[in-house]
């Protein structure tokens, strides 16, 4: 199990979390989960719901979209950045295409973070802006 620290190192990586302060960074942290699934486990599926944010720390995954595979995610993708911050459903469904380790924020925990975190959401909604919304290729 990866120390806050550590987590932040990672988180500070992804484009969403560019405008993020240190402070507002690290509360994510101590929010998301380290978790690990095995081959062919659905981690988003179209349609349904989003209630997390998913960061790839190690291995891959599929998604398709109508049952199409649009992307290969790598370590350091991340997708579910509109489910965290709207609860939108998902555009495509995610599926694990190698055992996966992987960074996860729930949303209940986030939504509970924002209310004590003044900025977070800003921060991340200007990350989304300057990025163009969210990606053609990856699930909300």
């Amino acid at each position: 199990m990866a120390s806050s620290d550590q987590k932040v190192d990672r988180l500070r990586r992804i484009p969403l979390f560019e405008h993020t302060n240190s402070r507002q960074l690290g509360e994510v942290a101590q929010i998301a989960d380290e978790v690990d699934v095995g081959a062919d486990t659905v981690l988003a599926r179209q349609g349904e719901r989003g209630m997390d944010f998913f960061v790839i720390e190690k291995g891959s995954a599929t998604v398709t979209r109508d049952g199409v595979k649009v992307a290969d995610l790598e370590p350091g993708e991340f997708f579910g950045e509109m489910s965290l911050l709207e609860g939108t459903p998902r555009t495509a469904t995610v599926t694990a295409s190698s055992h996966c380790s992987l960074l996860v924020v729930r949303k209940p925990a986030f939504d509970a973070l924002q209310d004590s975190v003044p900025g977070l959401r800003e921060a991340l909604v200007k990350a989304l802006a300057a990025r163009g919304g969210t990606r053609p290729d990856h699930t909300n």
